[in-house]
């Protein structure tokens, strides 16, 4: 089930069409009201399940899908969070949770489990997916980008057929951190203070906050992830 939920994330979100499928919001629009019958039915199926199987991921990420298509965003980032701390590699729950408008704290909760996961798992594609997400979700959309190219500076870190989505959402990510600095900046010269400080967003400040990681390699090749 989590492999398939996995592979799921993988195909759904670096084949999406463009960069910013990773942050899609749920069209309210689009929800099933709370009052429709099957799904309330479903929803207290999924409660009932969920107590004589309290230790069960699944059954807590599919009440946390449920809720959410019943527009209970906040019972539903409960759930997902819920389904992360019962297994932390249930990669699909973590963006399933960036779906729900969660609070700081379910994301740093989140993002803490998955930096915990990442020191044991250091190579494993998904898991940085998801930490990216998490991390843009914050706000941190340096550190979302860095959690990517991090991983392409490792030989076979992303598959071939994968590594043009995943250039184009760390090119995403770091034209988000330059313009959120440039809106700050502007904010400041209004206020009459010092300009702040560039972000490192730069394709050689990139170059070189990656010079440690690279020289940790066995000397093969790198692909090219910022040309």
């Amino acid at each position: 089930m989590l492999a398939a939920a996995s592979g799921c994330l993988v195909f759904g979100l670096l084949g999406g069409s463009s960069a910013p499928v990773f942050a899609a919001g749920v069209d309210d629009s689009a929800v099933p009201s709370a009052a429709d019958p099957e799904l309330k039915a479903k929803i207290a199926t999924l409660r009932q399940q969920q107590l004589t199987s309290p230790q069960d991921a699944r059954l807590r990420f599919q009440l946390g899908k449920a809720l959410l298509a019943a527009g209970d965003r906040a019972g539903a980032s409960i759930e997902f969070l819920e389904a992360t701390s019962l297994e932390p590699s249930y990669y699909i729950a973590y963006h399933q949770l960036t779906q729900c408008k969660p609070s700081n704290d379910q994301l740093d909760e989140a993002s803490e489990r998955l930096i915990h996961l990442r020191d044991e798992r250091p190579n494993e594609l998904m898991l940085r997916v998801a930490l990216s997400e998490i991390l843009e979700q914050r706000g941190d959309c340096y550190a979302a980008a860095r959690a990517l190219i991090d991983l392409s500076y490792q030989p076979g870190g992303v598959p071939a057929q994968l590594l043009p989505k995943v250039q184009a959402r760390i090119h995403y990510l770091l034209s988000q951190t330059k313009d959120s600095h440039t809106a700050d900046n502007a904010k400041t010269n209004d206020a009459g203070l010092e300009p702040l400080p560039a972000a490192p967003t730069s394709q050689s400040q990139a170059r070189r906050d990656l010079a440690a990681s690279k020289a940790k390699d066995s000397g093969f090749g790198h692909s090219t992830l910022l040309p």
